[in-house]
Order: C-alpha cells, then structure tokens, then sequence
C-alpha cells in the first residue's frame, strides 16, 4: 500500500523524500541525504505560488475498495459507503432519496484515517438527552423517539509548507517630547508550516466543526479501506488547485500574523509581503462524526457528535409556547407566595 503522502521531488535524486531539518535549517532527502540550505536573506527570495513545482502525478486516487457513490438528490452531498450497505436517507439532511454515481470515483485517496473511537448507542443517547431538554419543542422531542443518526467520515487537508518572506513595512517610532516619526524598516522572515489545517467539507458548517472539539491527530492511523465499511465516507468535490489557493490565503494571514508578532509589540503599518512557499507534504485524513438531524420550523438542523471524543455541538431549539407557559407559572407561584406570606403576616 502506497504511503499516500504528496511530496516534493528532491533535486538531485528526484524521489519524493524531502522533509524540513530543524537542526540544519535546510531541507534534507532521506533517500540521498541532499541538503539543499535555506536563503538567508531577503534578496534571495522569488515570489513563488503554493504548489508551484509541485508534482501532481504523486497523488494516490481511490478509495482501494470496493465502494459506491450516491449523491442525494436534496443538499447534493457526494457520498461513498461499501457495495453491501443500501441507502436509506442522507447522513447530513435526512433525505431519501439519491442519484447512484455511475463512474469510478476518482477521489483523492487519503494518507490517514482516525477511527470511530465514540460508539453509536452512546451518540444516539447523547442527542436523545439533549433533544429532552426543557422546554423543547415537539418537533425535537419527537426526533428523539426516532433519532436520525448516521456515522460519517469527513475529509480534511493537512499541509506542511515552508516559507521565506522579504517584507516592508512603515514603523511608528518616538521622536521624543510626545511626538511619532514613521520610518521605514524591512525584514527578512523564515518559518516551517507543519500543521496547516484545511477543513474539506461541503456539507457541515467550518465554524460548528471547530465548536465541536479537536481530534487527536498524532491517533489516526495509516488509511486502509476496512474502516470504511458500514459507515459513509464524504467524497472530497473540489480540485486539488482550488484547495491550494484556499490554503494559500490562509497561510499569507498566518505568515502576515507572524511577522506582525515578531515586531515585539511595535506597530507596522503598510505592511508588504513577499513570499517564497515551498509545499513539503501534503495529505487528506478522514475524520469521525456522529451527525443527527432534524426538522425545526420547516427547516433541517444539525446536531454534531466527535465521532472519537463523543464532544458534541448543537444550537438548542425552544418553544416559544412552553417558554412562555413556565414564565406564566413562575410569575403566578411568585404571586401566590406573596399572597400567602402577606397572611401570614
């Protein structure tokens, strides 16, 4: 089985072994032990895109097994379970009903995969307890006689880039008796990327994924196509080149962070950036969750469960009548008990 990882080639052997030395500052092939040093300065940076000589051929496709593709004919989600397991609603929406995908899914295979940790009676009982709460609304409440609960695997991009900067910059400084002085300042930036995260989904909101929990990465296994059966596995839709370019804007952010940061509290301002980013490993995992649905006013809701911690996000539904009903109550006993200690009295 292939390591499924995307590497760059080295220069001098060719094999996709690069990786980044902290101890030499350089980049180092395990295959051939090239050591190929980092520029120094600021004069020897040439702006390059990310993924820009990067070679596209290394990438793994397929998911290995034997798998088919559905997609639902209600939210669009692309989504792979084995030959065995017959659809019978959507894991993000609920619907019946799918068109089956004719044509090998040709899906970028993933290097790892962190198992379902979190068993599925716990998750049901979780949503179960949660959707009994008080003051529920009866559509909720009835969702947890017969909870929708489906088990997915979500993918998710992984980068490990290294970047070199050249920036300018307009620096306010004290030109003594209470006065400021703008005067110009430059500098040259170098930092290894090992952990650039990039979240895949299509189907599940970025920011209620990240109100969900974190995953324990360093515990994903090496990806083998057995963990998949049984469960339904999002199939990544967009092209390889359009997650770089999200990726990219998000590292400019965290390249523009860090300087920023190493100013040591000193205000830039007209801060120009010019980057060099060298794309050293790249890799899709795929990541568990327990995803329940149900209908809240017409519309389709969302209650996530970390399919390995068992941490869950949910946007708790009231019902406006029993709200209003339990302030009713209270405000009536608060009566009675003034009525009563006024008798007393």
């Amino acid at each position: 089985m292939s390591s499924s990882y995307l590497k760059t080639k080295c220069n001098r052997c060719g094999e996709p072994k690069v990786s980044y030395n902290a101890d030499k500052s350089a980049l180092v092939c395990s295959n051939c032990k090239h050591v190929e040093p980092l520029p120094k300065n600021k004069d020897s940076i040439n702006e390059l895109k990310l993924g820009e000589g990067f070679d596209m051929k290394l990438m793994d496709q397929g998911l290995e097994g034997k798998f088919k593709g559905a997609v639902c004919m209600n939210c669009g989600a692309f989504v792979a379970t084995s030959l065995d397991t017959v659809w019978e609603s959507c894991p993000f929406c609920a619907h019946p009903e799918a068109e089956p995908f004719r044509g090998k899914i040709n899906t970028i295979r993933p290097a790892e995969i962190l198992p379902f940790n979190y068993p599925k009676a716990r998750a049901v009982a979780l949503f179960q307890k949660w959707a009994r709460g008080l003051f529920a609304p009866a559509s909720l409440i009835q969702a947890a006689r017969e909870p929708h609960v489906k088990g997915i695997y979500i993918p998710f991009w992984n980068f490990e880039v290294m970047t070199r900067s050249s920036w300018k910059a307009v620096q306010l400084v004290d030109g003594g008796k209470g006065k400021k002085s703008k005067q110009p300042v430059q500098g040259y930036f170098a930092h290894f990327f090992d952990d650039l995260r990039l979240f895949a989904s299509h189907q599940i909101d970025p920011h209620s994924w990240d109100a969900m929990g974190s995953y324990p990465l360093e515990k994903a296994v090496v990806y083998d196509s057995k963990y998949l059966e049984g469960m339904h596995t999002e199939i990544v839709q967009q092209e390889f080149n359009s997650v770089l370019k999200v990726a990219e804007k998000q590292l400019e952010k965290m390249i523009r962070t860090q300087i920023t940061e190493k100013s040591k509290g000193k205000s830039l301002q007209n801060l120009a950036v010019r980057s060099e980013k060298q794309l050293l490993d790249a890799k899709l995992l795929l990541l568990p969750v327990w995803v329940a649905t149900y209908d809240q006013d017409e519309n389709l809701s969302q209650v996530l469960i970390n399919g390995f911690s068992g941490e869950m996000h949910a946007e708790r539904p009231y019902s406006m009548i029993k709200v209003a009903l339990g302030v009713l109550v209270a405000v009536l006993g608060l009566i009675g008990f003034i009525i009563l200690l006024n008798k007393t009295l």
